[in-house]
């Protein structure tokens, strides 16, 4: 009697989990091709994400580095601006998003204006912050009064070629 009662259950298990495979599967095709194809997609998919995050945290920490050499004085406005603007080039996606600038605003005042936003954040709530904000809108001040006078219509680098 327990001969064949083992040959069932040996012969049930194997039986049942297939089963339940091809139910879990989309398409009925089998877990090979649907469930284990899309487990591996979502192991990848960790893999990519794990790498921009670490990118993004690291990018995080440089523009704080110079948010406080900008309050410093150890750079100048417009070279912060520029550096800002590359580290969040820089950004893997999902982390490299377009800036939403104002219409007829140039990527250059754009990220000048952003990188005065950030001193504005860092310093929050400290005694030195209106002598600083002070100093890099005179600055933004002299930089957009330069740029308007030898402006060039420069191409936008998120948009899309047209052909």
């Amino acid at each position: 009697m327990r001969a064949p009662f083992r040959l069932l259950v040996f012969a049930a298990v194997p039986l049942a989990v297939f089963c339940i495979c091809v139910v879990l599967s989309a398409d009925g095709r089998g877990v090979s091709r649907t469930a284990l194809g899309a487990w591996l997609r979502e192991v990848q998919r960790g893999e990519k994400l794990k790498a921009s995050e670490s990118n993004l945290l690291r990018s995080i920490e440089r523009v704080r580095a110079l948010v406080v050499a900008l309050v410093e004085s150890r750079l100048t406005l417009p070279e912060a601006a520029e550096r800002v603007r590359s580290e969040r080039e820089s950004r893997l996606p999902p982390f490299h998003m377009k800036p939403a600038l104002d219409p007829g605003e140039s990527l250059d005042a754009y990220y000048l204006r952003f990188t005065v936003e950030l001193v504005e954040r860092h310093l929050e709530g400290q005694e030195c912050k209106r002598e600083v904000i002070q100093r890099l809108q005179l600055e933004l001040q002299n930089c957009l009064a330069t740029q308007s006078e030898y402006s060039t219509t420069e191409a936008d680098p998120y948009d899309e070629p047209t052909e």
